[in-house]
């Protein structure tokens, strides 16, 4: 039990470590990363929101939180004034709100307003309970963080819009933006998400996969990009909204894990035309799932001499994506 990592995926699991813990303090204080899967099918299975805080203030040292799975909707005032007391999140660098589950706008808030530290958030599954509300600024806390990377990704339609107050006061310090499966019909999340980039001065890496938003107007609010991951060949439009004549983007992400259609055969001769409009590229990485050289031996041996002849680095390593 002595580790500085605990990931939980069920009441068994989590009534050991209370009962670890409960033996000795230390164990608990030295944890620095805990990841929490616990509620998808019996009731008696399910995590309460008092049982996580039960379990979160005894480990003041936490750098990373992942929520991942779990089943009730906010955390009570109560409770995060907990949290506050305990100083449980005053050192925590990464947040994660997973995808199987769902927590409350309001609630996301008031943690983020006690994490002072937090660096790295990602969230998919959240409820809106506060568009409808009056003063919404003055109702909802701040955050505290100054946040260098943020990712979103909203297969469930949430169509979360609150990002100019998420990054409040991130403005000097978000470095990427990586956003997926985001819709954005029939609501102004477009708007919201464009408006809020575009205070961000030091916005470097941008990732637009899969959303009905316009990758055009996101590449447009970032003019410092260094870095764009798309899983289309880039449009000219798309080419056309960088700063400039493109030359300060360094390196093109093309990711295709998560496409059915994922063979470089498919997209191929548009990429390669893209890459003639982008002469600044020096890295282009390839996110497929499987060995490319295998399923696309043909594309693959093109792209490779069509990077050496323009003097890129070719890289196909899936680091930092899922691969399911």
């Amino acid at each position: 039990m002595a580790t500085s990592a605990l990931n939980l995926s069920t009441r068994t699991e989590l009534d050991a470590t209370l009962r670890a813990f409960a033996a000795s303090p230390s164990v608990a204080r030295s944890l620095t990363s805990f990841s929490v899967a616990i509620g998808i099918t019996q009731h008696t299975e399910r995590l309460s929101d008092d049982e996580l805080v039960d379990f979160l203030v005894q480990c003041p040292q936490l750098r990373v939180f992942l929520l991942q799975r779990w089943r009730f909707l906010e955390l009570n005032a109560h409770n995060v004034d907990r949290l506050v007391e305990h100083h449980t999140f005053q050192h925590l660098l990464h947040f994660t709100i997973g995808w199987t589950g769902n927590l409350k706008v309001s609630s996301m808030f008031r943690l983020l307003s006690v994490m002072p530290s937090l660096r790295s958030l990602h969230f998919g599954c959240v409820m809106d309970d506060v568009s409808e509300m009056a003063n919404f600024s003055s109702v909802i806390p701040t955050p505290a963080c100054r946040l260098k990377e943020l990712e979103v990704s909203d297969d469930r339609g949430v169509n979360f819009l609150h990002y100019a107050h998420l990054l409040s006061n991130s403005h000097d310090t978000l470095e990427s933006a990586r956003l997926s499966w985001i819709d954005g019909l029939d609501v102004p999340v477009e708007e919201a998400i464009v408006e809020a980039l575009a205070r961000c001065t030091r916005l470097r890496s941008l990732e637009s996969i899969g959303n009905g938003i316009s990758t055009a107007r996101l590449i447009a609010a970032c003019p410092r990009l260094e870095c764009l991951s798309v899983a289309q060949p880039p449009t000219e439009e798309e080419i056309g909204a960088l700063s400039g004549d493109a030359r300060g983007l360094r390196e093109l992400r093309f990711v295709r894990i998560y496409y059915a259609d994922a063979d470089l055969d498919v997209v191929w001769d548009d990429l390669k035309d893209a890459l003639a409009l982008l002469p600044s590229i020096r890295i282009l990485r390839l996110v497929f799932s499987g060995d490319l050289s295998r399923r696309s031996p043909s594309c693959y041996a093109d792209a490779v001499t069509e990077c050496a002849k323009r003097r890129i680095h070719l890289s196909t390593s899936k680091e930092g994506y899922i691969w399911f």
